[in-house]
């Protein structure tokens, strides 16, 4: 009643006996399921939204029919709600993964917020790291292709031009021209290729 401003079960009780007997017999409502009044009371929509999860497990486990299943005493009910106040996970829920994460989520907002960015940046990071060398690998494979199509092309000028050269009259100065420059090009790709 403190809460909803009406009882969690006898609601349509008119007498002392019928009050009596809803309590021993009805299950209690969940406080934050019971309709408004005025209907569309704006205010109570905000303690509804208030009052769904924590607050409901804590009224209704305050309201247990079975004694073993209600608090065990008035300690462990104001524990309870000063978890609740605090963002803490209350003892009246199991202490489920979710349940825990979320409570600590809702208690470090912006902690945990800075982390998910910082996480997102990190994937970013590591994504784009990876396209690079992806992009550096595929560029290391061309230039090995057309280092090996040069090589291809200086083995075709030294060893079979050089020959169809050589039996063309004056051609001594132009073979040691093409393989000066043939060595000299060979040296320049060796150099690359080490550095």
């Amino acid at each position: 009643v403190l809460l909803t401003g009406r009882r969690p079960y006898g609601r349509g009780a008119t007498t002392p006996r019928e009050a009596a007997r809803s309590v021993l017999e009805e299950t209690p409502s969940r406080p934050s399921s019971l309709a408004a009044e005025p209907a569309g009371d704006a205010s109570w929509l905000a303690t509804r939204k208030r009052l769904a999860g924590d607050l409901d497990t804590i009224v209704l486990k305050a309201l247990a029919k079975a004694p073993s299943e209600r608090y065990g005493s008035v300690e462990a009910l104001a524990a309870d709600l000063r978890a609740h106040l605090a963002g803490l996970p209350i003892s009246a829920r199991p202490a489920k993964w979710r349940y825990v994460f979320g409570r600590f989520v809702a208690r470090n907002r912006l902690a945990v917020a800075a982390a998910a960015l910082g996480g997102a940046a990190v994937l970013a990071a590591m994504t784009l790291a990876l396209w690079q060398a992806h992009r550096a690998d595929r560029a290391r494979e061309l230039a090995e292709r057309r280092f090996a199509q040069v090589r291809q092309l200086a083995h075709d000028m030294i060893f079979r031009h050089h020959d169809e050269v050589a039996m063309l009259p004056g051609s001594t100065a132009t073979r040691e021209a093409m393989l000066a420059d043939a060595v000299r090009f060979l040296d320049g790709l060796r150099a690359d290729e080490l550095a």
